[in-house]
C-alpha cells in the first residue's frame, strides 16, 4: 500500500505547476467563492441553467470553474494534466464526481467509475489514491438517517447493505492493486449537491 502523506501547507510545491496567469485567475476564482450570496445566486442560477438545458450552461462552467477543479472529462483525459503535475513533484488523488443520483443503477456505475479509477492508478505511479464520495454511491435521505442514528426501514436497511458491499467492493481491489481510497463525506446539513 501507497505512504501517502498529505502536506496541505506546502503551497509552494502544490501551485508550482501554475503560471502567474493561472494563479491569478485562481486567486480571483476564490475571492469570488468567498462572498457567499455570489455563490448561493451562482448554484441557484446554474443548476438551473444545467435542469433546463440551457445551451451555454457547460461553456460558463468549462471557461471558469472546470479547469481548476477537474482534470478532464474522462480519466484518459486527465493524463496531461496528471504528467504536467507529476513533472513538479505532485501526485494526483482521482476523484470521480457523481453525487446526489437517485438510482440503483447511478450508484453501480458510480462503484464501478471508481474500479476503473483504481486500475488507471495501480498503472500510474503518480496516482496513490482514488478519492469517492459516500453521496455518489447511495440515497442522500439514507445517509441523514444513519448520520443521525434514527431507526431504518426494511428497504433502507436493504441500500445499507447495498452501499456497505460498494464500499467493500472498491476497497477490496483497491488493496489488491497497493491504491489508496479516500471516502468523503459531505456535510449533512448542506443541500448543495441535491
Amino acid at each position: 500500500m501507497t505512504d501517502l502523506k498529505l502536506d496541505f501547507q506546502d503551497t509552494a510545491t502544490a501551485f508550482s505547476s501554475k503560471s502567474d496567469k493561472e494563479l491569478k485567475k485562481t486567486a480571483r476564482l476564490f475571492s469570488l467563492m468567498n462572498k457567499k450570496w455570489l455563490v448561493d445566486i451562482g448554484s441557484k442560477v446554474g443548476l438551473a441553467a444545467f435542469k433546463y438545458k440551457v445551451p451555454f450552461a457547460a461553456t460558463m462552467v468549462e471557461a471558469t470553474i472546470f479547469d481548476l477543479f477537474c482534470g478532464g472529462k474522462t480519466l484518459l483525459d486527465c493524463q496531461p494534466n496528471i504528467d504536467k503535475l507529476r513533472d513538479f513533484h505532485v501526485n494526483t488523488i482521482l476523484d470521480y464526481g457523481a453525487e446526489g443520483k437517485d438510482t440503483e443503477e447511478d450508484f453501480n456505475l458510480t462503484m464501478n467509475e471508481n474500479m476503473r479509477g483504481i486500475d488507471f492508478a495501480f498503472h500510474n505511479p503518480s496516482i496513490p489514491a482514488i478519492s469517492t464520495k459516500i453521496t455518489g454511491l447511495t440515497h442522500t435521505p439514507l445517509l441523514e438517517k444513519m448520520h443521525a442514528g434514527l431507526t431504518l426501514s426494511t428497504e433502507e436497511e436493504h441500500q445499507k447493505q447495498s452501499l456497505l458491499k460498494r464500499v467493500d467492493v472498491i476497497c477490496n481491489k483497491a488493496a489488491e492493486r497497493g491504491v489508496s481510497v479516500l471516502l468523503m463525506q459531505r456535510n449533512p446539513g448542506c443541500k448543495a449537491d441535491r
